[in-house]
């Protein structure tokens, strides 16, 4: 009887240390954030509003082409992405969530930091509000999630507030991603 009570705690331990070291992968995808992209953007977009904005998604018809022409990103790693760029020339304002492939997030991150810096560049010798705009723009990461913002008050970063803009700026972003 005692060698059969002590053969059954063995099988209850093996099982136990089995199921315990069950498939970290998934513990690992169910503790994963899923963000509704156009949600994160419009909840950053009250406190930065893109002026006269035209959306960017999947399903506006030529957006995908943009990613590639305009933000240099290759389609093979994104799997989504939701934004709104201005549509006033003067203006450098954009706001941009990309969900990145699996593995692609760097390549994404730089992307995007090269088009911060190149609208940055352009902006330089003309408006300087939308010159500091891009400047101080924000690239962040959360997770697969890529967010681009160069938004702002334009007349209030003229003032000399671009710290302060953008301080209020991040903690909308802080907030819509978390």
């Amino acid at each position: 009887m005692k060698k059969l009570l002590a053969m059954l705690m063995v099988v209850c331990m093996v099982v136990c240390v089995f199921t315990a070291c069950g498939n970290k992968e998934n513990a690992a995808d169910a503790n994963a954030v899923e963000l509704n992209l156009q949600d994160v953007v419009t909840a950053i977009e009250e406190t930065a509003p893109v002026t006269m904005a035209q959306e960017w998604s999947p399903a506006v018809e030529g957006s995908t082409d943009y990613l590639t022409d305009l933000f240099g990103l290759d389609p093979a790693t994104v799997e989504d992405y939701y934004g709104k760029f201005t549509m006033v020339n003067t203006s450098s304002d954009t706001i941009l969530l990309v969900k990145a492939v699996a593995g692609q997030k760097d390549a994404v991150v730089a992307a995007l930091d090269a088009y911060r810096n190149g609208v940055a560049a352009s902006q330089e010798m003309y408006l300087e509000s939308e010159y500091l705009k891009a400047e101080n723009g924000r690239v962040v990461t959360s997770g697969d999630y890529v967010l681009l913002v160069i938004a702002g008050d334009s007349n209030r970063i003229a003032n000399g507030e671009v710290n302060a803009v953008y301080e209020e700026i991040d903690v909308a972003i802080d907030a819509a991603l978390h």
